[in-house]
């Protein structure tokens, strides 16, 4: 394994403990700095070669057109929108930002180069897929211990991010994007083929933890995200027995969960996120309008909005309604190509364990998505091009 992906696989976990703020509005994180130093040294490589003579006119990554067109078209609202406002600090957030989308379509295609060059195949990518289950694992594991060490994490609310009052935030500093990832490294834990007596009762541990840390989230979001899962895994396995397990667990956690009297957050029922999220929509929907072809530009929201959030990223909960407006129908239907050629190629494969995680997974993000813009939030989309580079024959 290249030691820069080992590297950003080593870092994941770790979410915004290893991040830092060079200005407002401005956040670096080090699996960004590791993908990128994955990148160079990926195109380097593929420069040499071509150079040299030695390429081996590898074929195109599968997703690779659907990806680069979208790239394209948010380069292009990015461009509009800047001649529309100006030279200023919003257009150079929105830079940095556009800069980040291509940085992580670059390492999927870098990463899904390397698997096709490896040539023990199979072995690499399930080194890959198991990574993706330790990620997982470690995210909810470390949660856990921040949940039972500082269950009061209102005190961050002075550094801009939410208050949190005995929910598991993980080190993301955020239970619903914390939950979200908990989701996928179940997904993956629930998909891998296991045989002997000791890896499946690994597997029911990690699983247990992994369900607790999710638990304690609190993340509505998170939830809708693991019962999607769940559903996906009716479909593409038919095992109604583990299913009913699994719904009776729900069921049950949700039951006996504590509930402290002065946490907010706890309370499931609660209406205040559901009323924010509705006015953060029809906000979205009102500046969308503003440029339906082409968008207001990529990541320019904030110039259009009353945001004045430090940690939200664009200020958009909804992926979908973050790419209409921000890149018009046109990016919109472009990313949707991307999406429903993801759910083809996932469907297809859908037999083999890589295939079904695709399609679980992106199910799983697409309706955590419509509550946060968990689509292009940074791990996530370093998750997403790994399960996508795994797909590649």
């Amino acid at each position: 394994m290249p030691w820069f992906l080992f590297l950003y696989l080593v870092a994941f976990p770790f979410g915004q403990l290893t991040s830092f703020e060079v200005s407002p509005g401005i956040r670096i994180h080090l699996v960004d700095l590791l993908a990128g130093l994955f990148v160079f040294a990926w195109l380097t490589d593929l420069v040499w070669n071509l150079v040299s003579g030695k390429n081996d006119k590898s074929s195109y990554s599968i997703f690779a057109r659907p990806l680069l067109s979208f790239l394209g078209v948010a380069a292009f609202s990015l461009i509009l929108g800047g001649l529309s406002i100006g030279p200023g600090k919003p257009v150079l957030v929105g830079l940095m930002y556009f800069l980040r989308l291509a940085l992580y379509i670059m390492f999927y295609l870098g990463v899904a180069e390397t698997v096709r060059r490896e040539k023990n195949r199979g072995k690499f990518k399930q080194t890959l897929y198991d990574s993706l289950i330790s990620i997982g694992f470690f995210i909810a594991l470390g949660g856990i211990l921040g949940y039972l060490l500082f269950p009061d994490t209102r005190p961050l609310g002075e550094y801009g991010w939410d208050y949190h009052y005995y929910r598991l935030i993980g080190s993301f500093l955020d239970p619903a994007f914390t939950g979200i990832l908990i989701v996928l490294g179940m997904c993956a834990l629930l998909y891998r083929p296991t045989k002997d007596i000791s890896a499946k009762i690994i597997s029911c541990f990690i699983f247990l933890v992994s369900w607790s840390a999710l638990a304690l989230t609190y993340s509505r979001a998170s939830y809708v995200a693991a019962a999607v899962l769940f559903t996906t895994l009716l479909l593409l396995r038919r095992k109604i027995i583990l299913f009913l397990v699994l719904a009776v667990l729900s069921a049950g956690t949700i039951y006996f969960l504590p509930h402290p009297g002065k946490s907010v957050g706890t309370n499931l029922a609660r209406t205040q996120t559901i009323t924010s999220r509705f006015d953060n929509y029809t906000k979205s929907l009102k500046v969308a309008s503003k440029n339906p072809l082409f968008g207001i530009g990529y990541n320019l929201y904030k110039e259009f909005s009353d945001s004045t959030a430090r940690h939200t990223g664009s200020g958009v909960h909804s992926s979908l309604l973050f790419t209409l407006t921000t890149t018009g129908v046109t990016g919109l239907l472009v990313y949707l190509g991307f999406i429903g050629k993801s759910f083809f190629v996932g469907w297809k494969k859908k037999k083999t364990h890589l295939g079904a995680l695709l399609f679980s997974s992106l199910a799983a993000l697409l309706a955590h998505s419509l509550f946060d813009n968990s689509l292009f939030y940074p791990w996530v989309m370093g998750w997403l091009g790994i399960v996508l580079a795994l797909q590649e024959d």
